[in-house]
């Protein structure tokens, strides 16, 4: 029965690896984030770590995506989206290694298929975002903690850490959990290892934060200032979202975890968990996505179902896949709500890339001014509208606050989108008004979602 359990958690990974690869084939939109990281790619491969040259737009984002899709030349939607996939897909084998080598090799075939099949995970694999490198860096980094004594090593796990936090800022708990456990299990020599692979790890992150802020950690102290500038969240957030954070699977994270509790044998992989949680909580502005990096812990804890209680392992297993079976389904159906997020802006930049040269006059996608955008934008810290200034490769200027400066800008192209919060409020009137239109863009059953047009006298 026990072989069959395990085959049955190695289906389930199967099937999830099948069903994200499919994913690649229909998502036809593209979020801001996508084509940011893309624009950065593009900027590396040019010489410089920002959107445009010579100046640090976008710059504070993490770097690792960035960083291995300018290594590997890739600067296009669809590429990208496989390297992400496959960083994805061999976190998977990962956690595997991970849960058996602490637990067993069913407990590390169920991890393994409890992570496979995070609906949230898996939407997020569809797209260019970071979720997939963190994970993949995280179960790495215990995979050196915890491996065989040929693979084991805390300096290792040091630079695989750093890795993890050029994905994902808010890996940056990692760093002294991982230090206080070595410290605890094998000594200073240990952590200090660690720590000094942390740095190595580390190294690119200072660089282009010392280019680009003029100091190393320049980069992370700018995204940190603009997430908590940004809309508060309440203290419950995540408790809040646990369905939609974990889907069905949260049944077998909650045993897994109560189990370690009520039996005092709490894991390294339960303190990751509650810290995340913890420390996520305290922040002001929360996402879902924010505590998808963590979920390789998440699916070992909830391994820990298996372990410890070796007396219901026909239920358990049973459950788990049918939990598995259910997220899947809700993946499919997080995914395809998703399929042409972005589609009409994605499609007005390939036709303005098809068109002659010159600046286009957008709104901003935001409730609130960017710096400086009282006027025109300037070039500091925010892209205004990555889709046409990565994809199309044309400059791109805000509506000004006051209709009355608009003279003070030259562009010949306008573009105006209907959904999202966006400012100024006067400029799809005035655009209707006084500009010529091109062309439309569907999406989400808007006939007009996205409008490009020409400005007259402009030529």
């Amino acid at each position: 029965m026990k072989l069959g359990w395990d085959h049955a958690f190695l289906l389930v990974v199967v099937l999830s690896a099948a069903y994200s690869t499919s994913f690649l084939f229909v998502n036809e939109g593209m979020w801001w984030d996508e084509a940011v990281y893309l624009g950065l790619s593009h900027g590396l491969m040019e010489g410089h770590y920002s959107l445009y040259s010579g100046t640090s737009v976008e710059s504070f984002r993490q770097p690792l995506l960035p960083l291995v899709l300018a290594a590997l030349g890739i600067d296009t939607v669809f590429p990208s989206r496989v390297v992400v996939l496959l960083f994805g897909l061999a976190t998977i084998p990962l956690v595997y290694l991970a849960g058996r080598r602490v637990y067993g090799r069913t407990e590390g075939l169920m991890a393994a298929a409890v992570f496979a099949s995070f609906s949230q995970f898996l939407f997020f694999q569809s797209k260019t975002l970071t979720e997939p490198l963190f994970t993949f860096f995280f179960a790495l980094s215990l995979l050196f903690l915890y491996g065989h004594k040929k693979i084991a090593h805390p300096f290792l796990a040091g630079v695989a850490t750093g890795l993890a936090f050029m994905a994902r800022y808010p890996g940056g708990i990692l760093f002294p959990i991982y230090a206080l456990w070595l410290l605890k299990k094998s000594g200073p020599r240990s952590a200090a290892a660690f720590v000094s692979g942390s740095l190595v790890g580390l190294i690119p992150l200072f660089l282009l934060g010392t280019a680009y802020y003029g100091n190393p950690f320049g980069g992370l102290m700018t995204s940190l200032t603009i997430v908590t500038g940004l809309q508060p969240d309440p203290w419950y957030f995540y408790a809040a979202r646990a369905a939609e954070t974990f889907g069905p699977l949260a049944l077998a994270v909650l045993a897994g975890a109560t189990l370690e509790v009520t039996r005092r044998r709490p894991s390294l992989f339960l303190t990751i968990c509650a810290v995340a949680v913890l420390t996520l909580s305290l922040q002001t502005h929360k996402e879902v996505r924010f505590l998808v990096a963590f979920f390789p812990a998440f699916a070992l804890v909830a391994a820990s179902w298996w372990r410890l209680a070796p007396n219901n392992r026909q239920f358990i297993a049973l459950g788990v896949v049918a939990m598995c079976a259910l997220s899947l389904s809700a993946a499919n159906d997080r995914v395809a709500g998703d399929f042409d997020g972005g589609k009409a802006l994605r499609e007005a930049a390939e036709y303005l890339k098809t068109l002659p040269e010159g600046a286009i006059l957008s709104e901003y996608y935001s409730s609130a001014y960017p710096p400086g955008g009282e006027r025109a934008i300037n070039k500091s810290v925010y892209a205004v509208n990555p889709w046409i200034e990565v994809l199309a490769g044309k400059e791109v200027l805000v509506f000004p606050k006051d209709p009355a400066h608009l003279s003070e800008i030259t562009a010949r192209y306008a573009l105006i989108y209907d959904f999202e919060p966006v400012v100024p409020e006067y400029a799809a009137a005035y655009a209707r008004e006084h500009y010529a239109k091109l062309r439309s863009f569907s999406q989400w059953g808007k006939p007009e979602a996205v409008v490009v047009y020409e400005i007259q006298g402009s030529r």
